[in-house]
């Protein structure tokens, strides 16, 4: 039925949604080289990796903890690089174990932790993703330490 999540299907919180720029990144680098911005302009990225602003951020990875609240899902995922927790709105399919890709916002808790606001997330059927998604990140950081 409407908001139940099928592999391979995106769950978005929004819709529609116009196409949008993320940074495909492993939890690691998240969590290691990105930085809140001291620029206080208005309209400057709130955080930073390598000298540019995020605005979303892609992640794959393994369900490894998972906790229902009436309004939304945490979701913890882990990726062999690190462990970070996703706040998930939409009507949650979510499992222990269920390899994920995850796009969306990155914030800071009170707490001062790195999490992420999920806008959408799919259930992966192909085991292959997270390789695929490791190549990307790798291009990506590249591209990202030339500029």
């Amino acid at each position: 039925g409407e908001g139940e999540g099928r592999a391979g299907d995106f769950l978005s919180a929004f819709a529609p949604r116009a196409p949008w720029t993320r940074f495909c990144l492993p939890i690691g680098v998240l969590l290691r080289d990105v930085c809140l911005n001291v620029d206080t302009r208005e309209g400057a990225s709130k955080f930073v990796v390598y000298g540019r602003g995020i605005i979303l951020v892609h992640i794959v990875g393994i369900v490894v903890a998972i906790r229902h609240y009436p309004e939304r899902s945490k979701v913890l995922v882990e990726d062999a690089t690190g462990q970070i927790e996703c706040a998930v709105t939409s009507p949650c399919s979510l499992s222990l174990g269920s390899l994920v890709t995850i796009q969306g916002k990155l914030y800071q808790g009170i707490d001062s932790v790195m999490r992420i606001h999920a806008n959408a997330y799919r259930i992966e059927t192909d085991p292959n993703i997270e390789a695929h998604h490791y190549l990307k990140s790798i291009r990506m950081i590249e591209k990202l330490q030339e500029t």
